[in-house]
């Protein structure tokens, strides 16, 4: 079993997720976190909404403050525009050294998780 340490543990990659994450990373210097996902990518229930779906208010009000959604003004982003996004944010994190993501990954409690590719 392999032992990981971090400051934070995070469930879910979903847009909450990611946001938290994002703020804690953006604003310390120090902090390192563990992000389990059940998911194969970030992004949440956007992975599992349909192809037609968009977002009911403007991209520039959704997302991470580190990086913009969309065009800016009242461009209501596609599933895929938003998916795309919260790959890129992942990847801003995960370079930043202090973030291990665990995708296709399942939180069991006390800390431990498992691959559901095992």
């Amino acid at each position: 079993m392999k032992h990981l340490e971090a400051d934070y543990l995070l469930v879910g990659a979903g847009a909450f997720g990611i946001a938290f994450l994002d703020e804690l990373i953006n604003n310390t210097k120090d902090i390192t976190v563990v992000v389990v996902d059940k998911r194969a990518k970030p992004g949440g229930h956007w992975n599992d909404a349909y192809p037609f779906v968009r977002l009911h208010q403007p991209a520039a009000t959704y997302g991470v403050n580190s990086r913009p959604l969309g065009q800016g003004g009242a461009d209501l982003a596609s599933k895929s525009q938003i998916l795309a996004y919260y790959e890129l944010v992942m990847s801003d994190l995960l370079a930043t050294g202090r973030v291990s993501y665990y995708p296709l990954s399942e939180y069991l409690g006390e800390g431990r998780f498992v691959s559901l590719l095992d």
